[in-house]
């Protein structure tokens, strides 16, 4: 039997506040036909379906187009989704009905060890012989942590935390033994959406839903043959492999520019399982660049041109950082739109100034946050969002800042009270 993992589609997630509806759309296109041609048995789709718990319209058609493709124009006979961070239980189970003509299974909560059968889900070869046991485990949300209350310390409330998504563990594992010994060829398979400590997340993984507290790899029993994990973007590997997050199919942000997006090919050979890496194309050029003066900004075309080349002439997404002081932003997106193929989507920025992390002496102190005034620090704020964004005009500037000393303000009457 042949299984794809993959996670974190994250449908509806922008790139440079763009939407990504054509990417999503040449990405499907690409899957379709890796698994007609590679003959794919079961698609494992671990979390983070959605970039969010309200998904738009646009997402969801994306969702059910994709579902009811690999449905029609594969012979993908198992496709197992569970709930990450990012999803709403409630929102993939008002669509579940729908995924019983696609083939396809949606686990999207799980709150205590009574509930684990849900998320057991036999796989069954093509002459209908149990072959394989995914269990799939959503998303394990601050609820599993029963003994908390309000009062609790947040260090007990982590602990409490990590403890109930261990026992749910260790009871589908005890599960998962049992299956086994039943069946002694068969292979177990688990999938979950947690942090395992140890993968570093990208800027883009953002815990915005629920708990995601760091687990051990020895949370995983042995007698998971194969950990399928979503959360983490990049892939990332331990265990000999057994432990696996596939990582994004698509670069969430910019700072993922630099790696290669996978999937995870796992294929059963008797008590063996053998695991391939499949590098998933890339359908736009995310670039970073910087350029320090007018001169440096005209000569960017044609550098953008030979990257797009170089990479097939893909369209691209750049994010650049102008550290002269010749220009102001709006004239360098004046520029920029002018300059740039149509196809390209950009981003303008001004570094923003960074704490000194060498080693302090005592001519040259090390800069921290304590260093600075209120005022100073909103001040530097103030800048930072007009260097991502555009410059605010001077009127609504003065009523922010206006705002800001009234609540500096009232803040030190509260203490002198």
């Amino acid at each position: 039997m042949q299984l794809l993992h993959t996670a974190d589609w994250h449908l509806g997630s922008t790139l440079l506040e763009n939407s990504r509806k054509g990417e999503y759309e040449q990405f499907f296109d690409w899957l379709i036909a890796l698994i007609r041609q590679r003959g794919i048995d079961a698609l494992l789709i671990s979390g983070d379906i959605y970039d969010s718990a309200n998904p738009s319209a646009e997402s969801r058609r994306l969702y059910s187009s994709v579902l009811s493709r690999l449905a029609a124009e594969t012979d993908c006979r198992h496709i197992i989704l569970i709930a990450g961070n990012h999803d709403s239980p409630s929102q993939l189970e008002a669509e579940a009905p729908f995924l019983s003509n696609c083939r396809a299974r949606v686990v999207s909560r799980l709150n205590s060890t009574e509930d684990i059968d849900r998320c057991l889900i036999p796989l069954t070869s093509a002459d209908g012989q149990e072959e394989l046991l995914v269990c799939a485990l959503p998303f394990l949300r601050a609820g599993v942590a029963r003994s908390v209350t309000n009062d609790t310390p947040e260090e007990e409330r982590r602990d409490a935390y990590i403890n109930g998504v261990r026992d749910i563990i260790a009871a589908v594992a005890a599960k998962a033994a049992l299956w086994q010994n039943a069946h002694p060829q068969g292979r177990v398979i688990a999938m979950a959406h947690q942090a395992i400590v140890g993968a570093k997340p990208t800027e883009s993984t953002r815990g915005l839903i629920g708990t995601l507290d760091t687990l051990p790899c020895s949370a995983f029993d042995p007698v998971f043959d194969y950990v399928a994990l979503g959360h983490i973007h990049h892939p990332w590997a331990q265990d000999g492999g057994r432990i696996c997050y596939s990582g994004s199919p698509l670069p969430m942000g910019m700072d993922e520019a630099d790696f290669e997006h996978k999937l995870r090919l796992i294929r059963t050979e008797g008590a063996e399982l053998h695991i391939e890496s499949i590098t998933v194309p890339r359908f736009v050029l995310p670039l970073c660049h910087s350029c320090g003066s007018a001169e440096e900004l005209d000569g960017l075309p044609a550098w953008l041109a030979e990257q797009s080349a170089a990479a097939g002439g893909l369209p691209i997404r750049l994010e650049l950082a102008y550290e002269g002081h010749d220009l102001s932003l709006a004239e360098i997106n004046d520029r920029l739109r002018k300059s740039l193929r149509e196809d390209t989507v950009f981003r303008v920025r001004r570094p923003r100034p960074r704490l000194r992390m060498s080693t302090p002496t005592e001519e040259e102190p090390i800069e921290s946050l304590a260093d600075y005034a209120p005022d100073k620090v909103f001040e530097m704020r103030l800048h930072d969002y007009e260097s991502d964004n555009a410059p605010l005009p001077e009127p609504e500037r003065e009523i922010l800042r206006a705002l800001f000393g009234k609540l500096l303000h009232e803040l030190s009457a509260e203490r002198q009270n």
